[in-house]
């Protein structure tokens, strides 16, 4: 859809953006589960001690060097992005598929100027809003029970003659995710090109 495309921006690199040229002819996406309607799955990482439920401290560790320029200072963002830590363990491969953790790894890691985090509430706060925004629930009047309606799909590349990549930089922390609420006909669209600061 031209009108579409016209409020599509797309990261070109550091401070460049272009458009979505269409047609786009082909789309590589898959479906992201969106089955949790509480967050209380994120209270493990208070269990497991990378974060103190009183202030919200979070546990620190050495900084250790990640993908594409990432730097953990913190137990919490070497649990979400580095298979070797020793919380690694903290959610199954099947949750971490989950938008909810999704939303929580990709705010942990932030941009390529994001800083370390002394306390958890602002990041926790931030992945509550997010998912909100993204993830529509309702409530199966046969049984009172909620459940989520919107479809999330996360998108990897686009095609089309014109059409700019999707990412102007390959990276393991990019992201684009489309929610769909097919109740309400609506689409809301979370993206973000990794740049690193050097």
């Amino acid at each position: 859809d031209p009108e579409v495309a016209r409020h599509l921006p797309i990261c070109a690199g550091r401070d460049r953006w272009t458009r979505l040229h269409p047609p786009v002819t082909a789309v590589r996406k898959a479906e992201v589960a969106t089955t949790k309607v509480r967050l209380d799955m994120l209270d493990r990482i208070f269990d497991a001690g990378l974060a103190r439920r009183d202030g919200g401290w979070m546990a620190k560790t050495f900084d250790t060097p990640l993908a594409d320029g990432l730097v953990a200072s913190d137990r919490l963002r070497l649990a979400l992005c580095d298979a070797d830590s020793e919380d690694w363990g903290l959610f199954s491969p099947a949750e971490r598929d989950e938008l909810l953790v999704r939303c929580l790894r990709h705010l942990c890691v932030g941009g390529g100027l994001c800083q370390y985090e002394d306390s958890i509430d602002p990041l926790l706060d931030s992945v509550k809003a997010v998912y909100r925004d993204l993830v529509r629930v309702h409530k199966v009047p046969a049984t009172g029970t909620l459940e989520v309606a919107s479809h999330t799909y996360r998108v990897d590349a686009i095609d089309g003659p014109g059409c700019p990549p999707l990412f102007a930089r390959e990276s393991p922390h990019n992201f684009c995710y489309l929610t769909i609420d097919p109740l309400k006909r609506h689409a809301v669209l979370w993206a973000n090109t990794f740049i690193p600061l050097l």
